[in-house]
C-alpha cells in the first residue's frame, strides 16, 4: 500500500471518529456501517498522489451520510435504534419520523452508493492525455474579460446592486444571465493558466480583483463561490491540490469557512454578529438525509411523481417564464411541504439526486438512476481536457461536485454544465497542438 493510500485511509477513518464524537445517538452508526465500508473500500483503491474529483465524491457521501446525520439526528425518548423514533430539529419545530424512514434512508443511500462504486472510476488518470495550448494575448484577455465583467455587472443592476448581500438585492439577475457567468468564468480560467510567469503578477492581481467584485462572500452563494474561486486558487498554486494540504483545507472549510458564508453570503458583513460553532447548529446547513428522510414521508401522504423530478432536472435550461406548469425541482417540493407545515422558514432547500430518484419510481428508480447517472459521471471523469498543463474539465467537477450532490440538481446544474460545455467547444475549435507554455 502507497502512501497516498494511507492517507486516504486515515482521513477517512479520522473523519469517522469525528462523526462519532459529535454523535448524538451511537446506535447511528449500526445503519450508517454498510455506508461506511463501501466509502472506505473505495477510498482505499484510489493511490493518486493529487486530491480529486473521485476523492470529493466520497468525501461528500461520508459527510452527507455518516458525518451529517450523526451530529443531527436524535432518538425520540432515548429509545434504543431509534426505536421510537427519528427526530429532525428544524429551524421552528421538531418532527418525529418513524424507524422505518431511517432503514429506508440507508438502504437507498447503501444500494446508491454500492451500483456507484461498481462504475465510477477509483481515480482520476492522466497520463494519456494530451495537452492543448490555448494563449490568449494579454491585452486580448483584458478586452474580452472586460467586457463580460461589464456585462455581469449592468445585467446585475449596477455595481451598487451588484455588492450587495443576496437577501439585500433589489434586482434579481435573469436567468439566461448564467451563460455569461460560464463564458466569463472559462475564458478566465483559460487565461490565468497562461498567466503563470512573474511578469505577469500585476495581470493576475487585476483578474482576481475583477473577479472578487462578481464573487465574493458578501454578495454570493457558498457553493457558487466554490465554482468560482476554487479553479482559480488551484490554477494559481496548483500544490494545494497535494492530497494532505487538500484534505485539511477542505475540513477548515467544512468546520469554519462554510457556517460563516451562510451569514455573510446572505446578510452581508453583519452577519458575522450571530456567528457561531455551538454544537447545537453544527453542520445544521447539511440537510441531505433530513430531505431523504422527509421525501418518504411526503410520498407516503401523496404518491411517487413518475417522472416529474427528473423532468425538472433534465429539462432545467427552460425558463419557467416560458413554461409556467414546469415541475419544480425537489428541494422545492419537499422543502415547500415543510415550509408550509410552518417547520422551516424557507422553501429553497437541499434536493439530492436520490431524493429525485426515489420520489419520481421509488427503489427501481434509484437502482436505474444510480446507474444512468454513475454512468454519466463516468463519462465526465475520464473527458479530462488539459489546457496549458491545468486539467479545466476535472476543476469545473471538483468545484461543482458539493453542490451538485447536495441539490437540488435541476436548480443548480446550469453553471457548471454550461461551463463544461464551452470547454469542449473551445477544445473542439482550437484542436489538438503540440503544448506550448503561455506567454
Amino acid at each position: 500500500m502507497n502512501d497516498y493510500r494511507k492517507q486516504r485511509l486515515i482521513f477517512t477513518v479520522l473523519l469517522f471518529v469525528f462523526a462519532f464524537m459529535i454523535a448524538k445517538e451511537i446506535s447511528i452508526f449500526i445503519y450508517a456501517f454498510p455506508v461506511m465500508s463501501i466509502i472506505f473500500y473505495s477510498v482505499s483503491l484510489n493511490d493518486g498522489e493529487k486530491f480529486d474529483v473521485i476523492d470529493m465524491f466520497w468525501f461528500m457521501a461520508a459527510l452527507f451520510f455518516v458525518v451529517a446525520p450523526a451530529a443531527t439526528l436524535t432518538a425520540y425518548n432515548d429509545s434504543f435504534l431509534f426505536g421510537m423514533g427519528v427526530v429532525v430539529e428544524y429551524p421552528y419545530f421538531d418532527f418525529l419520523y418513524p424507524q422505518e424512514y431511517l432503514l429506508k434512508m440507508y438502504v437507498v443511500v447503501s444500494v446508491g452508493l454500492f451500483l456507484s462504486s461498481l462504475i465510477i472510476p477509483f481515480r482520476v488518470g492522466l497520463k494519456s492525455i494530451k495537452d492543448t495550448a490555448i494563449n490568449i494575448k494579454i491585452p486580448f484577455l483584458l478586452i474580452v474579460l472586460s467586457v463580460l465583467f461589464f456585462i455581469l455587472i449592468s445585467q446585475n443592476g449596477g455595481i451598487e446592486n451588484t455588492l450587495k448581500p443576496r437577501f439585500e438585492k433589489e434586482f434579481i439577475k435573469p436567468v439566461y444571465l448564467v451563460l455569461f457567468e460560464a463564458i466569463y468564468m472559462i475564458v478566465l480560467f483559460i487565461g490565468l493558466s497562461g498567466l503563470k510567469d512573474n511578469r505577469n503578477l500585476f495581470f493576475v492581481f487585476v483578474l482576481c480583483f475583477m473577479h472578487l467584485v462578481l464573487f465574493n462572500p458578501l454578495n454570493t452563494a457558498r457553493f457558487t463561490l466554490i465554482i468560482a474561486w476554487l479553479p482559480v486558487l488551484i490554477i494559481l498554486f496548483p500544490s494545494m491540490l497535494n492530497y494532505r494540504k487538500f484534505a485539511a483545507l477542505i475540513m477548515f472549510g467544512l468546520i469554519v469557512l462554510m457556517p460563516i458564508l451562510s451569514l455573510t453570503t446572505r446578510f452581508g458583513a453583519e452577519g458575522l454578529v450571530d456567528f457561531s460553532l455551538s454544537m447545537d447548529k453544527f453542520l445544521a446547513y447539511l440537510d441531505v438525509h433530513t430531505i431523504i428522510l422527509h421525501t418518504f414521508e411526503y410520498v407516503d401522504k401523496y404518491g411517487h411523481g413518475y417522472g416529474e423530478s427528473l423532468l425538472a432536472l433534465f429539462l432545467f435550461f427552460i425558463p419557467r417564464d416560458i413554461w409556467p406548469d414546469k415541475p419544480h425541482v425537489i428541494g422545492l417540493v419537499i422543502g415547500g411541504d415543510l415550509y408550509n407545515s410552518g417547520i422551516v422558514g424557507t422553501s429553497n432547500l437541499s434536493g439530492p439526486v436520490l431524493a429525485d430518484l426515489y420520489y419520481d419510481f421509488g427503489y427501481l428508480g434509484v437502482i436505474f438512476g444510480t446507474l444512468m447517472f454513475s454512468l454519466l459521471f463516468r463519462f465526465l471523469v475520464r473527458k479530462n481536457l488539459l489546457i496549458n498543463g491545468n486539467n479545466i474539465n476535472g476543476l469545473i467537477l471538483l468545484s461543482a461536485l458539493p453542490i451538485l450532490t447536495r441539490g437540488s440538481v435541476g436548480a443548480v446544474i446550469a453553471l457548471p454544465f454550461f461551463m463544461l460545455v464551452f470547454i469542449n467547444v473551445i477544445v473542439f475549435i482550437k484542436g489538438k497542438v503540440v503544448f506550448t507554455k503561455g506567454e
